[in-house]
């Protein structure tokens, strides 16, 4: 019973029905306690827009996201450089504020 790309790995032939049942525990109190925890995603993002607001820092704010995505990918990093130009957005309308 694995269930499709979603679910990390170690978790893929886990039924969440049977596991509820097991511990004793609802299906909704499992999803609530998932949904309370920032996902992958989200924590990569906040680390990416952490090295954005550096790699902006250094330069005055005057790179903008091709600029800022290819000083990250010198750095070894490996995001899409739409991915990176949304957190360059993101920090200059936080910085606006």
């Amino acid at each position: 019973m694995t269930s499709g790309g979603s679910w990390p790995r170690r978790r893929s032939a886990v039924n969440v029905k049977r596991a509820c049942e097991l511990l004793k525990l609802s299906p909704a109190a499992y999803y609530a306690t998932r949904r309370d925890q920032p996902s992958r995603r989200q924590r990569d993002d906040a680390a990416l827009a952490a090295q954005v607001k550096a790699v902006q820092k250094e330069s005055s704010g005057r790179y903008g996201a091709p600029r800022v995505h290819a000083q990250l990918r010198a750095q070894g990093h490996r995001h899409s450089r739409k991915r990176s130009g949304g957190r360059s957005r993101q920090a200059r309308r936080n910085a606006s504020r």
